[in-house]
C-alpha cells in the first residue's frame, strides 16, 4: 500500500466542491476569508430560496450580504 501526501491539496478542495454544487462542503474547507464570505452568501441565498430562513440567517451573518 502506498500513502501519498500532497501539499496544498486542501487549499483548492473548496473549488472542486463549488464546481459540483456542494456549497456547504466548499464553505467548510475554504481557507481564504474573502472567498469564505462569498460562499456563505451564496449558500445563504440557496437556503433562503428553500424557505430555511433561520439557517439562512446564520450564513448571512458570516457573509458580507444583508439579510432583510
Amino acid at each position: 500500500m502506498f500513502v501519498s501526501n500532497i501539499k496544498g491539496e486542501s487549499n483548492n478542495a473548496w473549488k472542486q466542491f463549488l464546481e459540483k454544487g456542494l456549497l456547504k462542503e466548499a464553505l467548510m474547507c475554504c481557507p481564504a476569508p474573502d472567498k469564505k464570505q462569498y460562499l456563505a452568501g451564496v449558500y445563504a441565498d440557496q437556503k433562503f430560496e428553500k424557505g430555511k430562513y433561520n439557517s439562512a440567517a446564520e450564513n448571512y451573518a458570516m457573509s458580507d450580504r444583508n439579510f432583510e
